[in-house]
């Protein structure tokens, strides 16, 4: 019986689910439950999916434009992974810009430096890159990257969260994809880029932890992403400690 709920509309479908998977008498059915609401949000994150035109294809192929969301999050992606390499070899110390005066910048401070840095790569594909754009219920989305496909606005949200907060482990989940990638635009797609100072800084709000490295911190952080979200989510862990260029 369980199974015919799919039957039903997509919100009638997942709240029902919900519901199910909220009561312990239905213990017994659990898996079939979660099976069957990560099937349900991946129709529904799938609704107002158009694929890209032949002509956004070629555009992308031969003059590196933007063709799709997913485009965009390969793009800043790698961007982020260039600017790791930037600031852990270039020869004028830019990591120096977030420990003035020996103290490490705040997230605020950190996002600002960062999208001055992406900036100009931004503005060469024909990107807007916005800080703190307002969404519904008056949230602040960190930064999003606004591309114009097919006549149409398509955004890229990014959350930017310092190992230190308290929310480290939840934000990808309950800020990122609930209050901001689920915006029309943005086709339930998202990148969490978390801040990493160093294993001396604290991490989640506990001032004593054993995670060593930003892969290792990564790698935490992905596997508490629930399942229904892990393909639309990239996380990000740029590596902002001053013993990165030792």
């Amino acid at each position: 019986m369980i199974y015919t709920i799919s039957r039903d509309e997509l919100q009638n479908a997942i709240a029902a689910l919900d519901r199910i998977l909220a009561d312990t008498r239905f213990v017994d059915f659990h898996a079939e439950a979660k099976s069957l609401k990560a099937a349900a949000l991946r129709k529904k994150a799938l609704l107002a999916f158009e694929p890209p035109s032949a002509v956004a294809v070629n555009e992308l192929l031969n003059h590196n434009r933007i063709a799709s969301v997913e485009d965009l999050r390969a793009v800043l992606v790698q961007d982020f992974s260039d600017y790791q390499t930037w600031l852990r070899y270039a020869e004028t110390n830019p990591l120096s810009v977030f420990h003035p005066r020996g103290k490490r910048l705040d997230e605020n401070g950190c996002r600002d430096r960062i999208v001055d840095h992406l900036n100009a790569q931004m503005r060469a594909r024909n990107l807007l890159v916005v800080i703190e754009q307002y969404f519904v219920d008056s949230n602040r989305c960190d930064i999003t990257a606004a591309a114009m496909i097919d006549g149409s606005r398509r955004l890229l949200v990014v959350e930017v969260k310092g190992q230190w907060h308290r929310e480290l482990f939840t934000a990808a989940s309950a800020q990122l994809h609930e209050r901001y990638s689920s915006h029309p635009d943005a086709a339930q797609q998202g990148i969490y880029l978390v801040l990493w100072f160093g294993p001396g800084e604290s991490l989640a709000g506990r001032q004593t932890h054993e995670v060593k490295s930003p892969a290792e911190l990564k790698n935490m952080i992905e596997q508490r992403i629930p399942p229904h979200i892990r393909g639309l989510i990239d996380v990000v862990v740029l590596d902002l400690s001053l013993k990165s260029r030792a």
